[in-house]
């Protein structure tokens, strides 16, 4: 194996493995953000 293949094999795992992150990471940040808002939103309106 050439380094050049080894950098496109390796460039390929990484782009692969960030976009399993994203795809975890995202729901779950918007999730968060949504159950914020309600906490936050309950706050306000409970004064």
């Amino acid at each position: 194996m050439t380094k050049l293949e080894r950098f496109a094999q390796l460039d390929g795992m990484l782009q692969t493995s960030q976009a399993i992150a994203r795809g975890i990471v995202k729901p779950t940040f918007y999730e968060y953000m949504l159950s914020l808002e309600k906490v936050l939103t309950n706050q306000i309106f409970v004064r």
